[in-house]
């Protein structure tokens, strides 16, 4: 993600919580206002809880979620 991130072709964006910041739940892939790629550790599927978080994230800043 280094070279896609350092040359503009996409931006990366990590859930964390609030009371534990050290710790990425999901990360967040993000291209051309286009959500490409949720995971957790391990390929992780996002649950519940992380689902609801960013879909008030995608309405709020203008997203699209293309892919899980």
């Amino acid at each position: 993600y280094v070279d896609k991130v350092k040359n503009g072709d996409c931006s990366i964006f990590f859930l964390r919580k609030t009371n534990d910041l050290e710790t990425s739940l999901i990360t967040i892939e993000v291209r051309e206002d286009k959500i490409v790629q949720v995971r957790g550790l391990c390929e992780r599927l996002m649950n519940e809880e992380e689902r609801n978080f960013l879909n008030k994230w995608i309405k709020e800043k203008g997203l699209i979620l293309i892919s899980e």
